[in-house]
């Protein structure tokens, strides 16, 4: 199934991307699973990790009526959070309340945004004058 979904997803995704970064969007959120797994992180400027305890999530898939097995499978598939954090700019931990987890995306979010500050703050290039026998 996957093999037929994500290349056209995946298409679209790029499509979507190279619209909002020709117009006049200033942020585009990509809510997306499987970035990490699919290889795709060059697609994005930054990358922000939710995620929780692997306990916390168990729990939430068996509230969802997932058998035991499938969670086992769909955390078996996932690549380990060590390495994700490892690739994200804000790693967002879900395991208390709704208003916790929104101030530290709006933490998050307030980060990002001081980093594209800077990052279009930066001087360009110096370039020393040529001398007048070189022209």
């Amino acid at each position: 199934l996957n093999r037929i979904v994500h290349p056209p997803l995946m298409a679209l995704l790029r499509e979507r991307l190279r619209e909002a970064r020709s117009g006049k969007s200033r942020l585009v959120v990509v809510d997306a699973a499987l970035i990490f797994e699919l290889g795709v992180l060059d697609l994005f400027d930054r990358i922000v990790l939710v995620t929780a305890p692997a306990q916390t999530r168990i729990e939430r898939l068996r509230r969802r009526s997932v058998d035991a097995s499938a969670v086992e499978g769909l955390l078996a598939s996932q690549q380990p959070d060590e390495e994700k954090r490892a690739l994200a700019h804000c790693v967002l931990v879900n395991d208390a309340s709704r208003d916790a987890l929104e101030a530290a995306a709006l933490a998050c979010l307030d980060g990002l945004r001081a980093l594209e500050r800077d990052r279009n703050e930066q001087p360009g290039p110096v370039s020393s004058p040529t001398p007048a026998g070189e022209r």
